[in-house]
């Protein structure tokens, strides 16, 4: 059983690691399509989720960040099913810490 909680959890990495960089690579050539030959000045006046591929790329940074709190949350479920506490207990620290740290904190 461990070696398929390993293996789901390398999958899930793999995916998130794998749509963070499609809609990086597709918000960087829509945006280089659309801005390719303009000055640096006219490159930085983007809204926050502006169009011409900005917000995608956005959307691929929080992909990133969210891949390893997959990460945590999945193991958290693995070790419950397992009934193993003390990792369940360790792992769901870890998670409200990267929770905490990426929500709430200042």
């Amino acid at each position: 059983m461990k070696g398929t909680i390993e293996r789901r959890i390398a999958a899930l990495l793999r995916a998130g690691m794998l749509a963070a960089m499609i809609a990086m690579c597709t918000g960087g050539t829509w945006y280089l399509a659309a801005h390719g030959g303009d000055p640096m000045a006219r490159a930085g006046r983007q809204s926050h989720f502006g169009g011409e591929g900005v917000g995608l790329m956005r959307v691929g940074i929080v992909i990133l960040m969210a891949t390893p709190i997959a990460r945590v949350a999945f193991s958290v479920g693995a070790f419950v099913c397992a009934r193993d506490r003390t990792y369940a207990l360790i792992s769901a620290t870890v998670l409200g810490i990267l929770l905490y740290s990426v929500l709430g904190g200042r």
